[in-house]
This record gives structure tokens, sequence and C-alpha cells, in this order.
């Protein structure tokens, strides 16, 4: 079988608590079933159109659309997409490979605002918050433990400060 490759672009939402939002991917994935991960989609060439200027706009657009398809958020109207309020923060570009995929990666983090009661899991089991300690003694898809260390070494030195 071939490897798929490709681009994927994910979302790390960081509590006011600096906990990490993750989703538990349930047993119908075809990637990584049954275990804890950050919001992934796949970069399409349509992520291109209005996404704005700079080599990154792409990427953001790509990880606003798939936290919007993975997320939901419950309101008095019923669920509507996560829609994150300021422009996701690209933080690390990094790449994946092993026997099924070689994929470039860019990681994108943006501020969870919502309640997790009032969270909604559109693609997977659920949805939880995690301490970096917690993260630490999990089964993480891929490689993202490593982004999620990344993520939590620049909020340690402020250099997310604004995002």
């Amino acid at each position: 079988m071939a490897k798929v490759t490709g681009t994927s672009c994910s979302t790390f939402l960081v509590d006011p608590q600096e906990r990490i939002l993750l989703q538990y991917r349930d047993e119908k994935a075809r990637l990584f079933p049954n275990c804890w991960s950050v919001f992934t989609e796949r970069f399409q060439e349509s992520d291109r159109e209005g996404a704005g200027l700079g080599p990154i706009a792409p990427y953001r657009a790509c990880a606003t659309r798939g936290i919007g398809e993975e997320l939901k958020v419950q309101t008095a109207g019923g669920l509507e997409s996560f829609v994150p309020q300021e422009r996701l923060f690209h933080f690390f570009k990094g790449s994946y490979e092993d026997d099924t995929q070689a994929v470039d990666q860019y990681a994108f983090t943006g501020e969870l605002y919502v309640p997790l009661e009032r969270l909604v899991a559109a693609e997977g089991k659920r949805v939880d918050v995690f301490s970096l300690d917690q993260v630490r003694t999990m089964h993480i898809a891929a490689n993202y433990g490593q982004f999620i260390e990344i993520l939590y070494e620049k909020l340690g030195r402020g250099e997310l400060a604004d995002r």
C-alpha cells in the first residue's frame, strides 16, 4: 500500500487555566483509533481561496475550517461550529512519517473560551481538557505529544502571550 502524503493543520486550544483541549478518537478512525488527539484537518487547495495574504494564511484557514467541523458548541438554538474568537496563532511547523503516511504539519493555537460542558465532539467519542502533566501520561496520536510539549515551552517563555 502506498503512503498517504500531504499536509495537515492542527489546532491546539488552551483554556484560561492553561489546560489543552483534546478529542478522543473512536474505533472508526482510519488513523490512530482509540487514542487522544488534537483537532487536525488535511489541507485542501480550496483552503487557499479567500485565506488572506502571507505564506501561513492558507494553513490557518485549513485549521480554522477543521476546528469548526470537528468541534461544536451547544447553544440555545442547537449545535453551532466552534469559531476561534481571535485569529489562530501559528506556533510550529513539523512533519510526521510512519509506515502509512508522510505528512507536513502546521500547528496553530487559540483560546478555548467556551466552557467544556458546552462542547460537543462532532468527530470522535468525546472532548476533555488536560494539564501538561496529565498529557505526559496519556497515549496521544502521532507526534502530537511532542507538539504539546513545544506549545507549553513557548507558553512558559511568554512567546505566545499575544495569541
